[in-house]
């Protein structure tokens, strides 16, 4: 097939359809209908980008079928494309004839065609609903009332034939807007520019630019906003503020839907509407958009990183994965913790500030992961005397353990709180006791084990704890701590036993040749200095240690009856020597009375000894 003697040049971005109304101008044919039945061309075929109509047109125009592919609007299966573009889902686009009359005017003007009719070309990028404007004049398009046979509506040649004072009108009443930087990046993806951006590079086009004018709406108006109320003016604004604030990708995106979470506790939220509504309504509404299901995802993401959303909540769909924020009002509902309770919990556990524990309790958020085994614990509460008695304790064992650390409150008991234990780490701690190992004879409960190993409670606790002792078995007849059984020798063994600072009352009546009472009793009356220590670790139980210069120094002072027997050879009668002191006046410093045993000063004692003729 041979070209037309009369053609004219493709331009830039040209539709097919446009090209068929020139060419018939340019060869003296008033319609582009009469033109094609003329010419055997099938103008549907060519709107619907049919391969057979487009080499047809080809033919006659003598451009090749590529360039007509590339402007062509082209109807899928998959939805409509011009280019490598998805500009719609559904097929409404092609109805769309607006064009900018600057533009059509200026093809007038400059076009080299000898006939004015046939030098005026549409754009295919006016037939994409999503662009508003013309990205060279900044005006609005527009479109002429459809007083034309229908024939002739998208016959651009035949309409500027008629209707070009018309045209002149709308030019002279179009205004520039505001630059819109949407409109560049529109034209620019359509002319097959290329979009790197983590977030409207990788959606369609027509969601990319729908985001947004969605976002700069939000932003623009407010939270809520009936787009189809606006004006184009507003909206072609509304994807400038868009644009300008996500066309850095996706962190810029994220950061606006931070700016919104903020209302989920004024508006008492429950609900991805609850939010900025009009935008995430918008989201909401497209969860049977397959292109929009990544963006939902997206958002649903974030938001359960900010948000209180958990298991079975809707938020763009109902929330399956595992909760990550808690706010104090959701974790009262999920664990029955009382609001003011829970709130004293995790600040008392650093898990929120002081400053957010004035806020609602609502608006209180924390991470739900770091506070779960805490909510988990205070779920089921004991106060502090039921706690001693579950865990079958005396008081003197419930002392040790706690202060020893092992068993903790869930709150002290300051101003305004009470005693409290968490039941869940009661039976932590009882199954981390109470078990059986090796053989069971021969052992005794834990009230005999400190006693027969000269240990603590908590000494024995940390064995059993670190799974140390090879010997252990519980009691069934008794509950608890009480029912715990282990070998006292064992444990006596393994206890770690730390050098004292000084000498035990037991140390110091061996140095001093006394028996035990009478040590006792000279610490307990101060006649020897003592200082109070700690004599297991973790108790409360105390004794009070000599030093041993101390010691020496009352040695070197003092001298017991016994050793003065000693030094007189009547060990077997030690009466003997007190009575012989006492028949040369030499009184003891102690007595038996007061101290278990006689003691004399030592310089005294042996200076009249001496005098008596006794050798010492």
């Amino acid at each position: 097939m041979s070209p037309l003697s009369r053609t004219v040049e493709l331009r830039p971005g040209e539709t097919p359809r446009s090209l068929v109304s020139r060419l018939a101008a340019m060869n003296g044919i008033s319609t582009a209908h009469q033109f094609s039945k003329d010419m055997g061309l099938d103008l549907r075929g060519i709107d619907n980008s049919d391969p057979d109509s487009l080499e047809k047109l080809a033919g006659y125009s003598g451009v090749a079928v590529t360039e007509l592919e590339t402007s062509s609007i082209r109807k899928t299966g998959n939805g409509i494309f011009l280019g490598g573009q998805l500009i719609s889902r559904r097929a409404t686009a092609k109805s769309f004839f607006r064009f900018c009359p600057h533009c059509l005017i200026e093809d007038i003007v400059r076009g080299p065609e000898n006939k004015p009719e046939a030098r005026a070309w549409l754009r295919a990028s006016w037939s994409v609903p999503q662009v508003r404007t013309c990205h060279i004049h900044r005006n609005l398009l527009v479109t002429l009332n459809a007083s034309e046979n229908h024939s002739i509506r998208n016959d651009i040649a035949a309409l500027m034939k008629r209707r070009s004072d018309e045209v002149h009108r709308l030019a002279t009443a179009a205004r520039a807007l505001a630059y819109s930087p949407l409109a560049d990046y529109a034209a620019s993806r359509l002319a097959g520019g290329e979009d790197k951006s983590d977030l409207l590079g990788v959606l369609p086009f027509y969601l990319a630019i729908k985001l947004c004018e969605m976002v700069g709406a939000t932003l623009r108006i407010g939270r809520t906003f009936t787009w189809n109320g606006l004006r184009e003016e507003d909206r072609v604004a509304a994807g400038a503020t868009g644009f300008e604030f996500i066309s850095d990708g996706r962190e810029a995106f994220l950061k606006f839907l931070e700016l919104h979470y903020s209302d989920w506790s004024r508006v008492r939220a429950r609900g991805a509407k609850g939010l900025a509504a009009s935008f995430f309504a918008w989201l909401q509404d497209g969860r049977k958009n397959p292109d929009m299901e990544p963006l939902r995802e997206m958002v649903r993401t974030h938001a359960l990183g900010h948000l209180p959303l958990g298991p079975g909540d809707e938020f763009l769909g109902t929330i399956m994965e595992p909760r990550k924020v808690h706010s104090v009002y959701s974790a009262h509902l999920e664990y029955d913790i009382h609001p003011k309770r829970l709130k004293k919990l995790l600040l008392q556990n650093g898990i929120i500030s002081e400053e957010q524990a004035s806020l609602s309790d609502l608006r209180i958020l924390f991470d739900a992961g770091e506070a779960l085994p805490l909510l988990q614990d205070a779920a089921e509460e004991i106060s502090g005397n039921n706690a001693r008695e579950y865990l079958g304790m005396n008081r003197t064992q419930w002392e040790q353990v706690q202060v020893a650390g092992f068993i903790k409150p869930l709150l002290g008991d300051g101003p305004g709180t009470r005693l409290s234990h968490s039941k869940a780490r009661l039976d932590r701690f009882l199954a981390s006791i109470r078990y059986e190992k090796g053989s069971s004879g021969d052992l005794v409960p834990l009230s005999q084990c400190i006693k027969l190993a000269s240990c603590g409670y908590a000494d024995v606790v940390r064995l059993l704890q670190g799974n140390q002792l090879e010997r252990v078995s519980v009691d069934p007849e008794h509950a608890g701590f009480a029912g715990v059984l282990v070998d006292a020798s064992e444990v006596s063994a393994k206890v770690q036993r730390k050098a004292l600072p000084g000498l035990t009352a037991r140390q110091v009546a061996e140095k001093l040749g006394v028996v035990l009472g009478t040590a006792q009793a000279l610490i307990k009356n101060g006649d020897l200095p003592s200082t109070p220590y700690q004599v297991y670790a973790n108790s409360t139980r105390e004794a009070r240690l000599v030093q041993p210069d101390d010691v020496e120094a009352f040695a070197a002072e003092h001298i017991s009856l016994k050793e003065l027997a000693e030094k007189i050879g009547s060990e077997g009668w030690p009466r003997r020597a007190g009575k012989l002191l006492a028949d040369m006046g030499i009184e003891p410093v102690f007595t038996v009375q007061s101290h278990r045993s006689v003691i004399f000063r030592r310089a005294d004692a042996l200076s009249t000894l001496s005098r008596s003729g006794h050798a010492i």
